[in-house]
């Protein structure tokens, strides 16, 4: 089975295991692994490389929603889709955070531009702690490459993280291109829409409560200056009948 794995290195960014996970699928029988590894992975280079077939394409590495870092910017969800099209692999393991989500710069996430282009995908919903991320690379890969189908190496992998980082397990979402959605799939993606619209109500929520705190804060300073003047006003009345023995 014939493997790429591309793994950036992006400046300010943390570094990740990646010569460990490059190291660990490169020993798996059954494996040849092509790497397109640290600085220098630009968006020239993986261009080129995805030109090629392979039967797996890993993206190891920094995402963020709609997008995947490399070292001389970041790959657009419908760019990228376009590009693995030329040569279509049997799957792609997007290990990077957020590779599901979507943002305000782009329509799609980075799964759903390339499940659209016909592609099995893998991404991440959420942000991932990185050895796990790498767990579940190489059982994946180890799975798929002893014959197991897509969604047969997926649960396995799954069950591997789910032994070593628990609930971390759940971050990984499967999107087949033999259906026009995976159930769970379709799940996962209208809860995480549904989260994201979620939070941005409570931030405008917030926003609201905010403001109308400062409202009544404002009103409540003014009926304190009337009251200090109302009774100053009476103060000044007392001493006036004061004086004049009323």
């Amino acid at each position: 089975m014939d493997a790429l794995v591309i793994a950036p290195e992006v400046e300010g960014k943390p570094e990740l295991e990646t010569w460990k996970e490059v190291d660990r699928i490169g020993d798996l029988a059954n494996v040849r692994a092509e790497v397109l590894v640290g600085p220098n992975v630009t968006k020239e280079r993986v261009t080129a490389r995805l030109g090629q077939q392979y039967d797996v394409v890993v993206f190891a590495g920094h995402g963020e929603p709609g997008f995947f870092l490399v070292s001389d910017g970041k790959l657009e969800a419908l760019w990228l889709a376009r590009q693995l099209q030329k040569s279509p692999p049997g799957i792609v393991l997007l290990a990077a955070c957020d590779s599901a989500g979507r943002s305000q710069l782009t329509l799609n996430s980075l799964a759903e531009a390339i499940h659209t282009a016909g592609i099995s995908v893998v991404a991440m919903l959420a942000p991932i702690a990185d050895a796990s991320a790498v767990v579940y690379d190489i059982e994946f890969v180890r799975a798929y490459a002893d014959g197991a189908s897509v969604t047969e190496a997926h649960a396995i992998a799954m069950r591997q993280m789910a032994m070593d980082y628990g609930a971390q397990c759940t971050i990984p979402l499967l999107m087949h291109s033999n259906s026009k959605r995976v159930s769970a799939s379709a799940s996962y993606t209208q809860a995480l829409v549904q989260l994201q619209d979620s939070v941005e109500g409570v931030r405008t929520g917030v926003g609201r409560v905010d403001r109308r705190t400062e409202q009544m804060k404002m009103l409540l300073d003014g009926h304190e200056q009337r009251l200090a003047s109302i009774e100053g006003f009476l103060w000044a009345q007392d001493a006036v009948r004061f004086r004049d023995g009323g």
